[in-house]
């Protein structure tokens, strides 16, 4: 019997051998996997920013200019003008829409007809500087929206505002990652308020991420505070018993 086992026992050696070296292996094909779905994410992740920089730099930079141009003039753009400047405008910018916020409280808007709106938000401006709102109902649509203003000043003084308004339920369809078959999505936070400015495919329930519904597996981060501390991370984390990977960094877009 004793015989018969010292025979074995090389053998046995090997297989644990065998053993020990497959899990060592597998181990380290798993990390070398994490690592690279964490690359892949960050990659995307860095492409939907550059993205939506340029598109937002090309759009206030039009509409910076026709505020330059209306601000030279001598009077208040009339609809006619407003018009003419930003219908072809409109058909391809970022922006739902863009309106003509006056000082007497009046909007011109593309979307109506030209008679004008009565508003209040030029009297709770009152600034000379560019300006971005946090998420709201749009009066207008009902929809939820976040506006972009681009003062018009004549003499000194602000007269009016462009205002670009951007739905909020249309971001999706601008910018998305088509890395893993589509499955990746997409959620932009505004940092100021914790809203939500854009859920491509509801993701996740950003309000309840950090308390109940997921499971933060690795690494050990206050994945909220991170995010209104405009940092930068990957973590892994556990949802419907389906572990996901979540890559968070700051668009860096006006605020």
């Amino acid at each position: 019997m004793k015989k018969q086992i010292n025979q074995l026992l090389p053998t046995l050696l090997v297989m644990i051998l065998i053993l020990a070296l497959t899990v060592t292996t597998y181990h380290i094909s798993f990390k070398q996997e994490e690592e690279s779905c964490y690359n892949r994410l960050e990659n995307a992740s860095n492409a939907i920013i550059q993205s939506i920089q340029n598109r937002m730099q090309d759009d206030l930079n039009y509409l910076r200019l026709i505020g330059k141009d209306f601000s030279n003039e001598d009077h208040l753009p009339t609809y006619e003008e407003y018009s003419s400047r930003l219908s072809t405008f409109e058909d391809v910018s970022l922006f739902e829409r863009v309106d003509l916020l006056m000082q007497n409280n009046t909007m011109y808007t593309m979307h109506k007809d030209v008679q004008p709106i009565q508003s209040n938000d030029f009297l709770t401006l009152n600034a000379d500087a560019e300006y971005m709102d946090q998420v709201h109902t749009d009066p207008l649509t009902n929809k939820k929206s976040v506006n972009y203003y681009v003062p018009i000043q004549q003499n000194d003084s602000v007269v009016a505002y462009l205002v670009g308004v951007i739905q909020c339920d249309t971001l999706d369809e601008q910018f998305y990652t088509q890395i893993y078959s589509g499955k990746t999505q997409n959620l932009i936070i505004d940092t100021t308020d914790g809203q939500v400015v854009m859920n491509n495919q509801d993701i996740l329930d950003y309000d309840t991420f950090s308390t109940n519904g997921c499971k933060l597996l690795s690494p050990k981060k206050d994945v909220i505070k991170q995010i209104h501390a405009l940092k930068s991370g990957v973590v892994k984390f556990e949802k419907d018993d389906i572990k996901k990977y979540l890559c968070y960094k700051p668009i860096e877009v006006f605020n």
